[in-house]
């Protein structure tokens, strides 16, 4: 309880409580950035293909809520958010919170322009924007009770991918889009490409239950990296530079596609292909999260635990799967012995777990963590005697990691027949010793 009012709750307290009123955590249309925006250039100027600025999504004054246990009475009480509104202050306390807000933003920014995908399905362009609208509010209930930094960001992931699943449901909305207007044959037009910078946006979001396990691998340590995966390994400072560089570009209003490309290449989108060596000019972006999102036929950039450029044949993504999928088993591995060593204060895992001297119960990634921790509160709450935290061996931890890398594995084999082909036809046989 001390550790959580230190770490959390004591700057959220007085406005929880409603004794203080948070400056900018209310949306004003008076002083909103987006909505004062809107008024100087106008919506019928914004409602424009050609016009940039995004406009705001929220046309009316309102007080954003977050829900909260009522532990005397019972039930649940809302509050006002004890935390700035990032349309208002411009900060966002995770790049997750950022990009949902922009993803909404490009929702009322396509239904302005009458972007196709809401001219001809509005009614699942509605559901992807309440989507969001929960999704956000997932992310600050969250912020009530998660500390600052990876723990934060586990708990928005978990809650993200468990039920009622909106992230997985949001995705399969997407596609019926994407499939439409394939059907159509409509393709985003002119620089901006609206529809596909949401596309790209919300990958980084299903992108983050990888980071978050790239990020842990790291942090545990990792061995047995071939060349080439070592030379082509995405780390996860570079993933999330990239993803605050392609929010930070976007802001308040769009920017060329090409420019966005970009970001993900080095600045220049004449590349090799990494399969077969032919020069190409990168098109397009793919940020692996699924298995339907694997059908580039023009060139492009991946992004996953790897990264490369590809000229969109089939056989040239085969020969970057096989190395990003066995790069992504060492993580599962990684990521399942070092369960048991994560530290209390960054809630990442250590190659050497350092262990409070005191109490006993407390485990830090390295002595630095254990430094902070004690200074920030740890002090005034260690009490020797505490009963001992106890932590599988680390063989059993290993035992469990292939264990779980193997029913992973056996499950993708009893994939429905047609779905098993089409994986195949990507990543080779699943029968392959490889996997």
């Amino acid at each position: 309880q001390k550790e959580h009012w230190v770490k959390v709750h004591k700057e959220q307290c007085k406005y929880l409580a409603k004794q203080k009123v948070l400056p900018q955590a209310i949306h004003d249309p008076a002083s909103c950035p987006g909505c004062l925006k809107q008024t100087e250039i106008g919506q019928r100027e914004i409602a424009k293909v050609d016009n940039s600025w995004l406009g705001c999504p929220f046309d009316s004054y309102f007080v954003p809520k977050v829900f909260v246990p009522n532990f005397v009475e019972g039930g649940i009480i809302s509050s006002p958010i004890p935390f700035t509104l990032g349309e208002m202050s411009g900060k966002f306390l995770t790049k997750a919170e950022h990009t949902i807000s922009l993803l909404m933003h490009l929702m009322h920014k396509m239904k302005l322009v009458k972007h196709a995908a809401w001219t001809f399905l509005p009614g699942i362009c509605d559901d992807i924007y309440t989507h969001l609208t929960s999704l956000r509010q997932f992310t600050w209930d969250i912020y009530l009770f998660a500390n600052p930094g990876h723990e934060r960001e586990q708990a928005i992931d978990e809650k993200f991918i468990s039920p009622p699943l909106l992230l997985p449901e949001l995705h399969d909305l997407a596609d019926k889009i994407d499939n439409k207007l394939a059907e159509l044959q409509l393709k985003d037009h002119g620089v901006f490409r609206p529809w596909d910078t949401f596309k790209l946006l919300l990958n980084f979001l299903f992108m983050l239950n990888s980071e978050l396990m790239r990020k842990d691998a790291e942090s545990a340590g990792m061995s047995d990296l071939s060349e080439v995966v070592q030379k082509m390994k995405v780390t996860s400072a570079q993933f999330m530079d990239i993803w605050g560089k392609v929010l930070n570009s976007i802001a308040d209003k769009l920017v060329p596609y090409t420019d966005l490309l970009k970001i993900f290449c080095g600045g220049q989108l004449k590349q090799k292909c990494f399969g077969c060596s032919k020069k190409i000019k990168v098109n397009d972006i793919l940020i692996f999260s699924s298995i339907s999102l694997i059908s580039k036929q023009a060139p492009y950039h991946f992004l996953s635990h790897l990264s490369a450029n590809l000229c969109g044949n089939p056989n040239c993504y085969k020969k970057l799967s096989v190395h990003d999928f066995s790069l992504t088993k060492i993580y599962m591995k990684t990521g399942m012995i070092s369960s048991g060593q994560k530290c209390d204060n960054c809630a990442l895992p250590g190659v050497k777990v350092h262990r409070c001297t005191g109490c006993l119960t407390k485990l830090y990634c390295g002595v630095l963590c254990r430094n902070e921790d004690w200074e920030k509160v740890h002090k005034q709450v260690c009490r020797r005697g505490e009963v001992r935290k106890v932590k599988s061996g680390k063989q059993e931890r290993e035992k469990e990691g292939v264990t779980t890398v193997d029913e992973v594995v056996k499950s993708m084999q009893k994939m429905p027949s047609d779905l098993r082909r089409g994986f195949e036809s990507m990543w080779g046989s699943l029968d392959d010793e490889t996997f």
